[in-house]
């Protein structure tokens, strides 16, 4: 499965413990292409703003 269809799915319920960790850990693997799909990604689902919007 995607790595980054995953994160994205994991961002609807963003107060589950681990989830930051696992952003962090698949993040430092992203190429710059997979992070700007990803950054993307946020902007549409979350407009009003998501923490993990142009973390890099």
């Amino acid at each position: 499965m995607n790595t980054l269809i995953v994160e994205a799915n994991e961002l609807t319920d963003i107060t589950r413990e681990g989830y930051q960790h696992d952003y962090e850990k698949a993040f430092e693997k992203m190429s710059d292409d997979q992070r700007d799909w990803l950054n993307r990604a946020l902007n549409i689902m979350f407009p009003d703003g998501h923490r993990w919007i142009n973390i890099y």
